[in-house]
């Protein structure tokens, strides 16, 4: 199976918050989190820092565990959004 390169990309912290948004709520596990969902889905999500990117397989494991697809993930944690005209480019309003 071959991922779109935003979902290759994806940082431990982007795959938090979108569990987070579709309802998980973390639970501590000695050295991990697992994620449980009210409908009974557990996801555990081992990482050391929020930046850090998950290996191919290991994503597909958390995937199939949510009950997710790669569509899923696209539209929450695809690309950043490029800056709009004037922000971000260090300018300062007088």
């Amino acid at each position: 199976m071959t991922y779109p390169t935003a979902i290759k990309n994806i940082t431990a912290g982007k795959l938090v918050r979108a569990l987070r948004r579709d309802g998980f709520v973390p639970r501590r596990a000695h050295g991990s989190l697992i994620f449980v969902h009210p409908d009974g889905r557990m996801v555990p999500v081992h990482y050391h820092h929020s930046g850090q990117v998950f290996p191919p397989g290991t994503l597909r494991r958390m995937l199939a565990q949510a009950r997710w697809t790669t569509d899923y993930l696209v539209p929450c944690c695809g690309p950043p959004a490029p800056p709009r005209v004037g922000e971000g480019l260090g300018e300062r309003s007088p």
